[in-house]
C-alpha cells in the first residue's frame, strides 16, 4: 500500500507531541501491511487525530469498496492479531456507498469537526471528496448508485459477515461486562454492525460529544 509520508514534512498535520508522532507512525506501520485490495480509504481517527495521551488506543477508520467491507474487516483484524498490535482499535469501518450517504447527511458541526480531524493515510483524495459533500443531503445524492459489475469476492464478504458479526457482538457483550464489573463503565461501548458498517460506539466518545455540545450551546 502506498501511504503518506510520516509526518513532520506535512504542513497540514500538527504534531504537538512525541506521543502523537509515535502513535501516528504505529498506525501507518499497521496500515502499510494491510494491503489496498478492496480498500477505498484508511485513516487515523479518535484521540490520535487530536492530541493523544500515552495510554490511548490508536483508532483506525476504514472505508471499503462496495461489496468488500467484511473481507477488508477480516483482513484488518487478522493482521492486527498476527502482528500483535493490541493498541490498534478498528473502531469505524464502512462501505463506500454508506460513507457517501453518511457524509452527505452530516449536519452537526461537532461531527463535522471530528470528520475533518481524521488523518488520511491511504486514499486522501477520496476522503477530501467525501468531506466536500458534507451536509449536501440531496435526494439524488442519497439514491446515487455506482455502476459496478458483480465480483465473486462480494459473496466471500457476505459469508464473512454472517460468520464474524455474531462473534463480534458476543465479544462486545463480554468485554463490556468485564468493564462494568471492574468499575470501568466509562470505557464501555456499543457494537453496531450491518453489511455496510462496523462501529464501536464508545461511552467515552458519547460523553465527550455531549460535553462539547453543552459548551458550544448546540443542543440539536
Amino acid at each position: 500500500m502506498e501511504t503518506i509520508n510520516v509526518f513532520p514534512d506535512r504542513e497540514d498535520i500538527v504534531l504537538h507531541s512525541e506521543v502523537k508522532r509515535r502513535k501516528m507512525q504505529y498506525a501507518v506501520n499497521y496500515l502499510s501491511m494491510l494491503g489496498e485490495s478492496g480498500l477505498a480509504f484508511a485513516g487515523i481517527s479518535g484521540s490520535v487525530s487530536y492530541e493523544p495521551k500515552e495510554g490511548d488506543d490508536v483508532d483506525i477508520f476504514l472505508i471499503a469498496d462496495d461489496g468488500m467491507l467484511w473481507e477488508v474487516i477480516f483482513r484488518a483484524f487478522l493482521r492486527r492479531r498476527i502482528l500483535g498490535l493490541h493498541d490498534i482499535c478498528l473502531s469505524l469501518c464502512m462501505s463506500s456507498s454508506y460513507a457517501y450517504n453518511y457524509y452527505s447527511d452530516i449536519r452537526d458541526p461537532l461531527v463535522m469537526e471530528d470528520a475533518a480531524h481524521v488523518i488520511p493515510v491511504y486514499g486522501a483524495a477520496y476522503y477530501a471528496d467525501l468531506l466536500s459533500r458534507a451536509g449536501e443531503r440531496d435526494h439524488r445524492a442519497r439514491l446515487r448508485e455506482r455502476s459496478r459489475s458483480w465480483n465473486p469476492r462480494q459473496a466471500v464478504s457476505g459469508i464473512l459477515f454472517l460468520l464474524l458479526a455474531p462473534m463480534m457482538i458476543i465479544k462486545g457483550l463480554i468485554v463490556n461486562h468485564r468493564l462494568m464489573a471492574s468499575g470501568r463503565g466509562s470505557e464501555s461501548f456499543r457494537t453496531l454492525i450491518s453489511r455496510s458498517y462496523f462501529v464501536l460506539d464508545s461511552e467515552k466518545y458519547r460523553r465527550l460529544m455531549e460535553s462539547r455540545k453543552a459548551r458550544s450551546g448546540n443542543h440539536d
